[in-house]
């Protein structure tokens, strides 16, 4: 196995760290952390690692049906947790009834119908799902 020299020098910096073994932690080539946390406790456990002068950025992926964390450290390693599907303490579902124009098969006409659509309500910052 070869490790690059951004992939070691991360290795080493989170093996100096209190990382929880609640999150499955993979670093690529570059030196990059991807953490897979399946809980927002194990998120916060996480987080918790790298101190408190650390600005995560949170985002739904709606594709996936998972919230997100991005940061970069003070040392330019950048982290990437995903995977957890509780929504944060912070965030409430806001569930809409929206018209959208779709083609519908029955001899493909358009017609205005009626969809649901979830937005984040995140005290104050509003996250797109």
């Amino acid at each position: 196995m070869h490790f690059t020299a951004k992939a070691k020098s991360t290795l080493e910096y989170l093996l100096r760290l209190d990382v929880p073994e609640s999150a499955f932690i993979d670093v690529d080539t570059d030196g990059r952390v991807a953490a897979q946390c399946a809980t927002q406790a194990a998120v916060r456990e996480f987080r918790a690692a790298f101190g408190a002068g650390v600005v995560w950025q949170k985002a739904y992926a709606k594709d996936m049906e998972w919230w997100t964390y991005d940061a970069t450290l003070p040392n330019g390693i950048a982290v990437h947790v995903y995977a957890c599907r509780e929504a944060p303490p912070t965030c409430k579902a806001i569930v809409e009834e929206i018209e959208v124009e779709e083609k519908v098969p029955v001899e493909w006409v358009t017609k205005v119908v009626k969809k649901e659509r979830v937005r984040w309500d995140c005290s104050g910052e509003e996250v797109q799902a």
